[in-house]
C-alpha cells in the first residue's frame, strides 16, 4: 500500500509550506527572467521530489519547458547521464545524433558535453526553460561542469535549474557548482529537515483516511520525522493488524514494537509480500541501477520478456517499478533499488556484474555501459585482455572512464607485466589529451623504464616527446624525439613519427634550416613506410616554416594538405600539431579573414569531437591572435575571455604571447597603466623560450608601453632586440608585424640602420607575397618613413584602409599625418590625422585616440571639424559592432550556438560578448535585452551606427561562402528541430 501511495499520484508535501512557496517563487516568472539555482537538500525518504512535484504543479506553464531526469550511482561512468536522459524525455528517444543516452556513442566526452550546452541553450532561447536534476549527489563529473558552465550564463538565458541531493555522498564537484551559484547570487537552498509533531501526524490522517489517537501519534515519533519512514511504518502496521481505524475513524495501534524497524527492514518487510518470482526479478533489476532498459533486465535473467511479464506485473502494480517509456524502467524510489542492492553479498554482486557486462557486450551494449558493470566487479586476472581491449574503445567517448578501466588492469598485474605497461601507456595517452602535459610525461617515463611491451614503445615515446614539449621543455623534448627515431626496436612506420615530431624543436630554438631538413626527411621516411599521420605532420611542420619565413603561397598549400588529411582521417594523431589552426594563421596573413574565422572555428569543434583539450585551447589561443590584428578591440578581450574559460583545466606553457595580447588589448584601449599589470607578468623577454611565431606578440607590446610612457629609446631598444632575435630565426611575418613601429621609433631616435634594416625585410616579404595588400601597405609605410616620403607613407595608409587590419591603418595614418605637416602640407595632414582618429576609433582604441590628438597637437597638427572622440562606456552606443550584431540576433530569439554559427565563433565567444552587452545597457537578463531592443528599433535604424567592416569585410568573401572553410551550417538548429517536440 506505501509504496503504491508513492508511485501512484503525488500528495502535497505536509508541513513544507514555506519550502514550497520559496520553490514556487523561483521557479516563476522572475526566476526565470533572471536565472535562478535551486539546490534542495534533505536525507532519503524527506519528501524532496514531492516538493519539486507540486511546485511544478503550482506554477504550471510559469515553468516553461521542463526537462527532468535523476542521477543514478550506476551511470556515474557514463558522460553527462543525466542531461542526456533529461533531453531525452523532451527530443524523444531515438531519433538522432543526440536524444538521449545512446547518444553518447560516437561522441568524445569534450564534444558532447559542449553539444548538451548547445541544445540547452537553444531550447531556452525558444522560451522559459526549468531543468530538473534529481539525486544530485550521484551525477557524473561532466554533468556538473556543465552546471557550472550554465550558471555563469545564467543572466542570459531564462532558465532555473532546479536539483535535490542528499548529504552523502560528498562531492567536491557538487560543492564547486553551488558555489559558483552563490558568488553569483543565483542560489536558493531549500534545506529539508525533519518534520515536526503537528505534521507528522498530519501526513499520517492523510495516508490513513483517519484520525490517529495518541498510540499513534507515540509511534510516529520513531520516524524521526521522515516522511517515507513514517509512511513504510504505517503500511507495516496496516498489513500486520496492529493499525486499525474503528467505526467512529480514529486510527489506534492495538500493539505497538519495543523498537521500531529501521526504513530498510521496513521496505524488505513490504517486498516481502512479493512471490518469490517477483523478488528474484526485483534483486537482479537492482544490479542494473535506479533506471535501467528492460531489454537489460531480459538479458540478466535469461528469459524472454513473455515469461518475466508476470513478475513485472506484479511489482508494477505494487508500485515498486514504474515506466519512464516504452523501452526503460525505474524504481520508483531510489531507496528501494538502494536496499535490495545491499542485500545482495558483494561476492555474488561482483559476479553478477561481471555476467551482466559480459552479456551486455556480446550484445552489442554501449562500450560505456559495459565498463560501468565490468567496473563494479574485483579486479581479476582472467579479465586483463578484454578490459585492455575495453578501455580502447571506451576511451573516444569517455577518457576517465577509459582511465578508471586501465587501472582496474594495473590493480591486477604485477608492475612489469606487458598488461600493466599497456594500461600506463594508455592513461599517459589521455593524460595528454587532457592537457595534463606534467602528468603524461611521468607516467610515460615510468613505463619505459619497467620496459615498455611491444607495440607500445612508439606510443610512450610519442606521448612522452609531445607532452615535454608541450610543458615547455623544448631540448628535451628533440632528446626523446631523436632517440626514438633512432631506435633500431621500432618500425619504420613508427620511426618516421619521431623524425617529424624532432623538427619542432628546433623550429622553436630557431634553428629553421635544420627544422625544414627534419621535416622533408620526416615526410619521405612517412611516404615509404604509409604513415599518413606521420606524413601530415610533417607537412604541417613545413607549412609552418614557410608561414613564418613570409612564402604564405607554399604554407597555405602544405598546411591544406595536412587539413585535408585530418578532415578525411579525423583522429589524434592526424590533428596534434593543430593543423587547422596554423593553417587559419596563414589565411589571416593573406587576408581572408572571414576563411581564417572559420577554420579556426573548423579546428576548435574537431578538437571537441575528439576529446583533444589542447586543440581547443589552441584555437582560442591562436584566433585571438590573429583576430587581434583585425577585429575590436573588446571583441578580441571576448575571445580572450573564451580562452581563459579553459586555462585552468590545461598546463600547457604558451604564457608568454597571451600575456602580450592582453597587454596589447589594454594598452590601445586603456593605456599603459591598464596595461603594466601584464606587461609586469611578461617578465625578462630575452628569457622567453620555446615558441616559433608569435615573439612580436611580446615585444611589440612591451615596446609600446615604453613608448606611451615617453621613454622612446628603452621603446627602440625592445623592439629592436625583438627584430634580431626574429630576424635571426627567419621569423619573416614576425618581422612585419614589428616592422612600422621599429622603422617610426629608429627615425625617431636616430637609429636609421635599424630602419633600412626593416625595409629591406619587408620589401622582400611584399614581393614575394604580390597580392598581399597588407604586406605592400607595410613596405610603403616603412619606405615612406626611411625616405621622408609623407606621400608615400600617406599612400600606405590609404593601401592599409583596403586591408582588414583596422589598427594598422590607424597607426599609418597617424604617422603619415605628422609627416605631411612636416613637410608643411598643414590641410592634408589635418584630413589625415581626422582618419587616423576615426580608424582608431573604429576598433575601440581609445587611448590612442586621446593620445594620437596630443602627439598630433604637439606637431603642430590642430583638428578641426569633426572630433572623433572615444566611444561612450555605456549605453547602445559603447557596443562594439559585433556587440550590436549580437544584441540584435538575440532579440531575435537566437540562442548563443545559433548566433556562433551565424558570426563563425563559439560559444563560449557569444556568452562573452552578451555578457559585455549586459553590463554595457544595464540589463540583467536575456529578456531584458529583447525588450531593450524591440524599443530601439522604432528610433534607430538597423544597423545605426557602422564601427567595422561587414564580416565579408574588404577581404571579399561573402558570408554565404564561409563553408569554403568547412564550416557546417546550421548544426545545431538541424539536430533540435530533428527531435524537438511540437
Amino acid at each position: 500500500m506505501a509504496l503504491a501511495a508513492q508511485g501512484g499520484e503525488r500528495m502535497r508535501p505536509v508541513g513544507r509550506d514555506d519550502e514550497l512557496r520559496a520553490l514556487t517563487h523561483a521557479l516563476g516568472p522572475q526566476g526565470h527572467a533572471e536565472g535562478r539555482v535551486v539546490l534542495v537538500r534533505g536525507e532519503p525518504g524527506i519528501g524532496k521530489t514531492t516538493l519539486i512535484e507540486a511546485a511544478l504543479g503550482e506554477v504550471g506553464a510559469s515553468a516553461g519547458r521542463v526537462l527532468r531526469a535523476g542521477a543514478d550511482a550506476m551511470g556515474q561512468r557514463r558522460p553527462y547521464w543525466p542531461l542526456l536522459n533529461a533531453l531525452a524525455v523532451d527530443v524523444g528517444e531515438g531519433k538522432g545524433s543526440l536524444a538521449g543516452p545512446k547518444a553518447a556513442d560516437g561522441h568524445s566526452d569534450l564534444g558532447l558535453g559542449e553539444h548538451v550546452l548547445d541544445l540547452i541553450d537553444v531550447l531556452a532561447a525558444r522560451g522559459p526553460l526549468t531543468l530538473v536534476l534529481e539525486d544530485l549527489q550521484w551525477a557524473d563529473r561532466g554533468t556538473l561542469a556543465v552546471l557550472v558552465r550554465l550558471t555563469r550564463s545564467l543572466p542570459q538565458q531564462p532558465i532555473v535549474i532546479v536539483c535535490s541531493t542528499r548529504p552523502l555522498p560528498h562531492s567536491g564537484d557538487l560543492d564547486q557548482f553551488a558555489s559558483e551559484a552563490e558568488a553569483r547570487h543565483l542560489l536558493t537552498t531549500i534545506d529539508l529537515g525533519p518534520l515536526g509533531h503537528g505534521a507528522c501526524t498530519e501526513l499520517a490522517e492523510v495516508v490513513t483516511g483517519a484520525r490517529v489517537d495518541d498510540t499513534v501519534a507515540h509511534q510516529l515519533e520513531s520516524a524521526g520525522g521522515n516522511p517515507l519512514f513514517l509512511i513504510e511504518m504505517l503500511g507495516v502496521a496496516q498489513r500486520d493488524g496492529s493499525l486499525t481505524v474503528a467505526p467512529d475513524g480514529t486510527a489506534r495501534l492495538n500493539s505497538s514494537p519495543d523498537r521500531p524497524p529501521s526504513l530498510a527492514l521496513m521496505i524488505m518487510n513490504h517486498l516481502s509480500a512479493l512471490s518469490a518470482p517477483a523478488r528474484d526479478l526485483l534483486l537482479l533489476a537492482s544490479v542494473l541501477g535506479a533506471r535501467f532498459p528492460i531489454a537489460d533486465l531480459r538479458l540478466i535473467a535469461r528469459q524472454p520478456v513473455s515469461e518475466l511479464m508476470p513478475a513485472l506485473t506484479e511489482v508494477m502494480a505494487a508500485g515498486v517499478l514504474g515506466e519512464v517509456d516504452a523501452a526503460t524502467l525505474t524504481f520508483r524510489h531510489g531507496l528501494i533499488q538502494e536496499v535490495l542492492l545491499a542485500d545482495v553479498p558483494e561476492t555474488i554482486r561482483g559476479e553478477l556484474h561481471h555476467e551482466i557486462a559480459r552479456r551486455l557486450d556480446e550484445v552489442g551494449a554501449p562500450p560505456v555501459a559495459v565498463a560501468e558493470h565490468l567496473l563494479r566487479a574485483p579486479p581479476a586476472a582472467e579479465f586483463v585482455p578484454w578490459t585492455l581491449e575495453l578501455a580502447d574503445r571506451v576511451v573516444p567517448m569517455s577518457g576517465g572512464t577509459a582511465l578508471e578501466l586501465w587501472r582496474h588492469v594495473m590493480d591486477a598485474t604485477a608492475l612489469t607485466d606487458p598488461a600493466h605497461v599497456r594500461a600506463m601507456a594508455g592513461i599517459a595517452r589521455v593524460y595528454l589529451r587532457l592537457g595534463r602535459t606534467a602528468d603524461a610525461a611521468d607516467l610515460a617515463r615510468d613505463a619505459l623504464e619497467r620496459g615498455a611491451a611491444d607495440g607500445f614503445e612508439s606510443h610512450l615515446r610519442v606521448t612522452l616527446s609531445q607532452a615535454v614539449l608541450f610543458g615547455g621543455d623544448v631540448l628535451g623534448a628533440e632528446d626523446e624525439a631523436l632517440r626514438a627515431g633512432r631506435s633500431p626496436r621500432l618500425s619504420p612506420k613508427d620511426r618516421a613519427a619521431h623524425l617529424a615530431l624532432a623538427g619542432w624543436p628546433r623550429l622553436l630554438v630557431g634553428d629553421t634550416e635544420e627544422a625544414l631538413a627534419r621535416a622533408r626527411t620526416a615526410e619521405q621516411a612517412a611516404a615509404d613506410a604509409g604513415n599518413v599521420s606521420a606524413g601530415a605532420l610533417a607537412s604541417v611542420l613545413r607549412g609552418h616554416i614557410a608561414a613564418c619565413r613570409g612564402d604564405l603561397g607554399e604554407a597555405l598549400e602544405l598546411l591544406s594538405r595536412a587539413v585535408e588529411v585530418a578532415d578525411a582521417e579525423p583522429s589524434l594523431e592526424t590533428i596534434e600539431a593543430f593543423p587547422h589552426q596554423l593553417a587559419g594563421i596563414v589565411l589571416a596573413d593573406l587576408d581572408r579573414v572571414p576563411e581564417s574565422r572559420a577554420m579556426f572555428e573548423r579546428g576548435r569543434r574537431l578538437a571537441e569531437r575528439l576529446g583533444y583539450l589542447p586543440g581547443v585551447f589552441s584555437a582560442f589561443y591562436l584566433g585571438s591572435r590573429s583576430r587581434a590584428l583585425s577585429s575590436h578591440l573588446n571583441d578580441v578581450e571576448a575571445d580572450l575571455e573564451a580562452r581563459d574559460s579553459l586555462r585552468d583545466k590545461v598546463d600547457l606553457q604558451m604564457d608568454g604571447p597571451i600575456l602580450g595580447t592582453r597587454a596589447w588589448v589594454a594598452l590601445h584601449r586603456d593605456g599603459p597603466d591598464a596595461a603594466q599589470p601584464w606587461i609586469t607578468r611578461l617578465g625578462d623577454l630575452a628569457a622567453t623560450s620555446g615558441l616559433g611565431r608569435g615573439l612580436a606578440w611580446i615585444y611589440g607590446p612591451a615596446s609600446s608601453h615604453a613608448a606611451a610612457l615617453g621613454d622612446s629609446h628603452r621603446a627602440f631598444d625592445i623592439l629592436w632586440s625583438g627584430w634580431e632575435r626574429c630576424l635571426a630565426r627567419t621569423m619573416v611575418m614576425d618581422c612585419v608585424q614589428l616592422a612600422v613601429p621599429l622603422a617610426a621609433l629608429a627615425v625617431e631616435v636616430g637609429a636609421r640602420d635599424s630602419a633600412e634594416a626593416a625595409r629591406g625585410v619587408v620589401s622582400v616579404a611584399a614581393a614575394a607575397n604580390p597580392d598581399v595588400a597588407h604586406l605592400r601597405a607595410t613596405a610603403l609605410v616603412v619606405g615612406g618613413l626611411v625616405e621622408e616620403d609623407a606621400q608615400q607613407v600617406r599612400a600606405g595608409a590609404d593601401l592599409f584602409a583596403t586591408t582588414p587590419r583596422r589598427l594598422a591603418h590607424a597607426q599609418a595614418s597617424e604617422l603619415a599625418a605628422v609627416a605631411l605637416a612636416r613637410q608643411g602640407n598643414a590641410a592634408e595632414s589635418v584630413i589625415v590625422g581626422e582618419e587616423a582618429l576615426c580608424a582608431y576609433r573604429a576598433v575601440g582604441a581609445d587611448h590612442d585616440v586621446r593620445a594620437a590628438r596630443a602627439r598630433l597637437a604637439s606637431r603642430g597638427v590642430r583638428l578641426k571639424g569633426h572630433r572623433a572622440e572615444s566611444r561612450p562606456t555605456t549605453g547602445w552606443g559603447a557596443l562594439t559592432r559585433t556587440e550590436e550584431t549580437v544584441a540584435r540576433h538575440v532579440a531575435r530569439g537566437l540562442s548563443n550556438p545559433e548566433v556562433a554559427e551565424i558570426l563563425v565563433v563559439s560559444r563560449r565567444t557569444v556568452e562573452s560578448h552578451v555578457s559585455h552587452v549586459l553590463a554595457k545597457l544595464g540589463l540583467r537578463s536575456r529578456a531584458e535585452l529583447v525588450l531593450f531592443v524591440a524599443r530601439r528599433v522604432h528610433d534607430v535604424p538597423e544597423n545605426g551606427h557602422e564601427l567595422e567592416p561587414a564580416p565579408e569585410g574588404r577581404a571579399g568573401a561573402p558570408l554565404e561562402h564561409r563553408d569554403l572553410a568547412g564550416r557546417r551550417p546550421g548544426v545545431v538548429e538541424r539536430d533540435l528541430d530533428e527531435h524537438a517536440s511540437p
